[in-house]
């Protein structure tokens, strides 16, 4: 074992926005906001942002503008 090393956590931000909207989409939603900040600047909000319009666009659902609120803004 490396000096220093340590251990880390990390999750698949895309694969998690996808597979939550996926889930309400199964629900039969389908007006789904995004909670969150879709800019790269932001890269955790940015790959939850792109799982949740993949999701969207699969079930043949166009992400609304209107629909993703802004949360650093809130």
């Amino acid at each position: 074992e490396a000096e220093g090393a340590g251990l880390t956590v990390g999750c698949d931000n895309q694969g998690g926005g996808r597979a939550a909207t996926r889930h309400l989409i199964d629900l039969g939603r389908k007006r789904i906001a995004f909670l969150g900040h879709a800019s790269s600047h932001y890269p955790e909000f940015h790959d939850r942002y792109r799982g949740y319009a993949a999701a969207l666009r699969e079930a043949g659902i166009a992400p609304l503008p209107a629909l993703q609120v802004d949360a650093l803004a809130a």
